[in-house]
């Protein structure tokens, strides 16, 4: 009776580990459906004390939500000469103005060089950018897209 026990907790227990060992990293595999509107900006006034005084990433969704003050939730990586940015959700704000409005994403990014390969992903896609820094802007290179869509116009949001 102690051996059928054994072999049936051995028999249960096993495959649970192997399972809980060998599942992969969800992390990464959200994926947002429509297009993100990006560009980088020089911003040289504080309107308020969260402000940075800098270069700054703005992301705006294509997408408008049944309401206002919705972000996009990312994760940044930072190499010598490699921004990386993860798309890892779309945060809608609940109890926020019942007005539409699209999800955004404000960062501060500090350039130690002149170039930088900008690179945004997306589940199993990846967009490439190349980003050529200057004083007090930045020229951006298309390498290749899928889901965003350099538009200095479209991207800034107050």
């Amino acid at each position: 009776m102690k051996t059928i026990r054994k072999l049936l907790i051995a028999g249960v227990l096993i495959p649970l580990l192997i399972i809980s060992c060998t599942e992969e990293d969800d992390e990464y595999n959200y994926q947002y459906d429509g297009e993100i509107y990006f560009t980088v900006r020089y911003d040289s006034i504080l309107y308020d004390l969260d402000d940075y005084v800098g270069f700054n990433l703005y992301m705006v969704t294509e997408e408008q939500f049944p309401a206002t003050l919705n972000y996009i939730e990312i994760e940044e990586e930072y190499h010598t000469d490699e921004i990386g940015i993860h798309i890892l959700d779309i945060i809608e704000c609940e109890v926020c103005f019942m007005m539409p409005g699209p999800a955004v994403r404000k960062i501060p990014i500090s350039f130690e060089s002149n170039s930088y390969k900008l690179v945004f992903y997306n589940a199993e896609y990846t967009d490439t950018y190349q980003l050529n820094v200057l004083e007090d802007s930045v020229i951006v290179t298309t390498s290749g897209t899928s889901f965003t869509i350099y538009d200095h116009e479209r991207a800034i949001y107050p």
